[in-house]
């Protein structure tokens, strides 16, 4: 009896006919493959194989039968394809002739009497290579029997007691790579099968010939580089978990090896890689060693992908703020007790803990990327969620030191890729220099885009802090980003708000921001305050609206801010060689600022209280205006106009403007008390203990003006009055560092 290779093509029909069992169990793999089609006659062009592969096609296969004979000619269907040279662009022209049109209702096929006994030995190299080409070639035809057959197997599970040896894969792989043009999207559930399989648990040599398969079938059929794609990246989320056994430098190797060979055999491979990438970032929750595997990994994709640098740096950013905005969520529902333990535990880690955790996924070139896998995100280098509980701490508080870390490290992987692309272009060649340019207008669009809007970002910001440094002209793009996103009326009210803190507090902490560039911004953020008053003034209403006039309220305190960092730079008169403080008079910059403090919006009233403690303090100091009687009133308005007495050692100009605003009534409602002004100080410290070391040789401490105290005396409100801070976290000075009381904030010189 032939053979069912032997049996003719030409004018051949065939019915296809399933037991009721084995069509019920098989089902689920597709419905579409249990129909029947009309075939027609495929010859092969390609060069016959080897001679052992020819011999072993002239070997009968035996396991193999039909029920029916035919008198026709042999079609010669014995030639394998020639296999591939590796990790080199393949194209077949053999196709698949399988109309996807056709009906697939009438057709017949014969189908073998005894479908279990259809196996072939899955160690003997030609068995397996005819067994996959027959399958392959009778799905073609219309016959899915060794089809379903070859599927079930794929499928299985390698628990599975029946499931193939990592050896016999090795020959199915070779079969597949073999008859790869075959494989059109017919075959997509073989196809899903074998991107299932768990190749990266096995050795160097089944990788390789994995790897080989997954090249030629992205190069013959576009459309399973998207599946192959997903499939890898879907791999560096969950390889740390599935192969534990493996260091993971092993397993990163492995992963980018085989996804940088796709891409560069599929030129629009960047294109859809993205959108993988952002679908399967590591959820906020997601273990330390997975966020930082995968970050490490994006960080990777950008050498061999250069052209989606900037949007995966995109996405790794956005990830990091969504870590750093639970934190702050976090913190603001602590109580005090918590706060302080939340200090003590996770704001004075040490830094070898991060540093352990991170050391071995700072950027570098290819040859150095995780050589030292002993350093890698060990859990166990951290103090155990169960210590800190027994140490009182709780639960909650665990789990922010958790996220704490985890935002560290991640932050950390940004810093040091930005500083290895960044000491590159010091090199002075002009790709280079453009190189860290164009990294750096990629991190401010981002700034734009996502850390603007994002609520009281606590550390994300300051990857533009430390980036800005890299060249003379970064600074200016920054703030004249965000001096246009102050001024542009059309903004919702939120990001111009944001962006007066963000310009405030950067003008006041960045070492390297020169005395022109703080008066240039200082004299713009005056202008905006002195025409926003005269154009809304006479519509403020009896009472003061925090809400409604919050814009002009972050400008006045942005320019307090930044007066009460930088006064001695701004008031320095006189040459090189006799330089003095200026005293009696603001400097021209801040020309008619006074008229905005004495207005009716009582700026002073609604700015945080730290920043106006001081800055009261330093102006009563240099003998320019008297505000204490402005910062804050709980009585009538007879009581203020008796303080009122005590501005008669302030100038003229400003006694008789204090005097003049009494008398007109503009200040008669300021007994009534009021909302202060959401206080956000974007810059203020950073305690990340591993991400602070980039940012301390740039970063200007708080300096104390104890200097002045001297003149305290006359204040009767005390100078000497402690100005602490409430134990909430957002309340004064360090209410936007991570420590709920910042080694440098303002308020330890005021207590």
């Amino acid at each position: 009896m032939p053979s069912l290779l032997d049996l003719p093509t030409t004018h051949f029909s065939t019915s296809l006919t399933f037991p009721d069992n084995r069509q019920s169990s098989d089902q689920h793999l597709t419905t579409s493959h249990t129909a029947m089609a009309t075939t027609t006659m495929v010859t092969s062009t390609t060069p016959i194989m080897n001679d052992k592969l020819r011999q072993a096609q002239e070997k009968p296969f035996s396991t193999i039968h039909a029920t029916a004979t035919h008198n026709s000619a042999l079609h010669d269907d014995s030639s394998p394809l020639k296999p591939t040279s590796s990790f080199k662009k393949v194209r077949f022209a053999l196709e698949s002739t399988e109309d996807p049109n056709t009906t697939h209702n009438t057709t017949k096929a014969i189908v073998p009497e005894k479908i279990d006994s259809i196996f072939p030995d899955h160690s003997d190299e030609a068995d397996v290579y005819k067994f996959v080409g027959a399958a392959i070639t009778g799905k073609i035809r219309g016959d899915s029997t060794l089809y379903y057959k070859l599927l079930n197997l794929v499928a299985k599970r390698s628990t599975d007691s029946d499931a193939l040896t990592p050896a016999q894969l090795c020959l199915y792989l070779k079969s597949f790579t073999l008859n790869v043009s075959k494989l059109s999207s017919t075959f997509q559930p073989l196809i899903m099968a074998i991107l299932s399989i768990q190749w990266l648990g096995n050795d160097n040599t089944f990788s390789h010939i994995y790897c080989q398969f997954l090249e030629n079938l992205v190069s013959a059929h576009a459309v399973y580089v998207s599946p192959v794609a997903k499939t890898l990246v879907q791999s560096i989320r969950n390889c740390l978990k599935l192969y534990p056994q493996l260091l993971p430098s092993q397993l990163f190797d492995r992963i980018h090896t085989a996804l940088e060979r796709i891409l560069h055999l599929v030129p629009t491979g960047p294109s859809f890689l993205l959108s993988i990438l952002t679908v399967n970032f590591p959820h906020k929750t997601q273990d330390i060693e997975i966020q930082i595997f995968y970050v490490k990994s994006l960080l990777r994709i950008t050498e061999y992908a250069p052209i989606l640098r900037n949007q995966i740096i995109s996405v790794i950013v956005e990830g990091v703020v969504q870590v750093d905005v639970a934190i702050q969520i976090e913190i603001e529902e602590l109580n005090e007790e918590e706060l302080e333990a939340i200090q003590e535990t996770v704001f004075s880690m040490d830094d070898l803990d991060v540093n352990s955790s991170a050391a071995s996924f700072s950027q570098g070139s290819e040859n150095n990327l995780l050589k030292k896998d002993e350093n890698y995100v060990d859990p166990a280098g951290y103090e155990s969620d169960e210590s800190n509980a027994s140490d009182g701490v709780g639960i909650i508080v665990a789990d922010i030191k958790s996220m704490v870390e985890k935002l560290d490290a991640m932050l950390s992987l940004l810093f040091q890729y930005v500083t290895d692309i960044h000491i590159k272009s010091m090199k002075d060649t002009f790709s280079e220099s453009k190189d860290i340019t164009n990294l750096f207008y990629a991190f401010l669009d981002i700034f734009d885009r996502v850390m603007i809007p994002t609520h009281r970002l606590r550390c994300t910001q300051f990857l533009l802090f430390y980036m800005s440094s890299f060249n003379k002209t970064f600074p200016n793009d920054f703030m004249g980003l965000l001096v246009s996103r102050l001024f542009q009326v059309e903004s919702p009210l939120v990001i111009r708000i944001s962006s007066a803190a963000y310009l405030g507090s950067y003008l006041s902490r960045a070492k390297y921001v020169d005395i022109s560039s703080v008066r240039t911004c200082l004299g713009l953020l005056n202008q905006f305050t002195q025409s926003y008053l005269d154009n809304n003034e006479s519509s403020m209403g009896p009472r003061i609206n925090v809400e409604r006039f919050g814009v002009l309220y972050s400008a006045v305190q942005a320019i307090l801010y930044v007066f009460c960092f930088r006064w001695k730079e701004l008031m320095l008169t006189g040459s090189e060689d006799k330089v003095s403080i200026h005293h009696g008079q603001l400097p021209p910059e801040l020309k008619d600022f006074q008229r905005v403090l004495m207005s009716r919006f009582a700026p002073l009233r609604v700015c945080s209280e730290t920043i106006v403690q001081e800055f009261a303090k330093i102006m009563h100091a240099l003998d320019i205006m008297y505000c204490y009687p402005l910062i804050g009133f709980t009585s009538s308005v007879s009581s203020l106009q008796t303080n009122v007495s005590h501005i008669s050692s302030a100038p003229d100009m400003v006694r008789n403007a204090s005097q003049s605003s009494l008398n007109s009534g503009t200040l008669d409602f300021m007994h009534v008390a009021i909302e202060r002004l959401d206080s956000f100080f974007p810059f203020d410290p950073i305690t990340l203990p591993k991400s602070r070391g980039y940012i301390t040789p740039l970063y200007q401490d708080w300096v104390g003006s104890n200097e002045m105290e001297s003149d305290e005396e006359d204040d009767p409100s005390s100078l000497s009055k402690d100005f602490e801070l409430d134990s909430d976290i957002e309340d004064g000075c360090d209410a936007f560092s991570m420590s709920p009381r910042g080694p440098d904030d303002m308020s330890t010189s005021l207590g």
